[in-house]
């Protein structure tokens, strides 16, 4: 399940909610309660690792 950021524009607090995709945005701020929460976009937490992965999307062996 993803994890989505929030920044609420009333008192500044910001946290995270783990939520389903097809889960509407949280409005309401979670420290003052107040309808100003905002979803942040931020970096996502993919990454791909182990010896069959490259960055480059290229292998480094040396084909015959």
């Amino acid at each position: 399940m993803p994890t989505y950021s929030y920044h609420c524009k009333s008192c500044g607090a910001e946290f995270d909610a783990e939520q389903k995709i097809s889960e509407e945005p949280i409005k309401i701020c979670k420290v003052c309660g107040k309808p100003e929460a905002k979803r942040l976009i931020t970096n996502g937490n993919f990454v791909l690792q182990g010896s069959g992965w490259y960055r480059d999307g290229y292998n480094s062996a040396k084909k015959v």
